[in-house]
């Protein structure tokens, strides 16, 4: 079952994507130049331009962090990072659709906020991309649980991609259930409202 920490970003998929055409114009030697020269000018097709991304404060948002240097190399895309706690990043990614300020091309937040980006209008489908061979050498939707893929589809169309999902899971002591210590039949019986909370 997924839980509303379940996150996407969106456009994460084009940022990936121009990284990969990056790597695939590296095997050749651009303009006649010395090998040197060649490769530098192939391995940054995109040098000069920024993009600028609103992240969680979370592991994967370090990973990420550890990771662009060589996206930079690669693609010659500046990116501007800007790594947020959990509870600012929505009314900063909210802040930035709805004043129309293009100041976040890449957005990370909960899958249910995502939805709602989407029915305002505010991000565009990744699906042009998604079937872009030239720019698809390092994304495998095999490489994603296909329901955390799902999420993130509205009328067909990809909005985003999954960054990790959580889980949650019922788990009780097997010896006390068989000992009848307590009795499951009548803990039902009184529905989901009557539990005592638990901490």
């Amino acid at each position: 079952m997924m839980t509303r920490s379940t996150k996407w970003i969106t456009l994460l998929l084009l940022a990936l994507s121009l990284a990969a055409a990056g790597c695939g114009q590296s095997g050749g030697n651009a303009g006649g130049g010395s090998e040197g020269e060649g490769n530098a000018a192939a391995d940054q097709p995109y040098k000069g331009q920024q993009i600028s991304v609103l992240l969680e404060g979370h592991p994967t948002s370090n990973a990420m962090q550890k990771m662009l240097p060589e996206f930079e190399e690669k693609t010659g895309i500046k990116v501007n990072l800007e790594i947020v706690p959990y509870s600012d990043l929505t009314s900063k990614a909210l802040m930035n659709f709805s004043s129309s300020s293009g100041r976040y091309d890449v957005v990370m937040d909960d899958m249910v906020h995502g939805i709602g980006y989407v029915n305002a209008g505010y991000v565009e489908p990744l699906d042009s991309f998604m079937q872009n061979e030239s720019l698809t050498a390092y994304y495998d939707a095999q490489d994603f649980v296909p329901k955390y893929l799902d999420v993130m589809k509205v009328n067909g169309q990809s909005y985003g991609l999954p960054v990790y999902g959580e889980s949650n899971f019922l788990m009780y002591r097997k010896d006390l259930y068989e000992n009848k210590l307590f009795n499951i039949k009548a803990l039902k019986s009184l529905g989901p409202k009557r539990f005592p909370k638990q901490h």
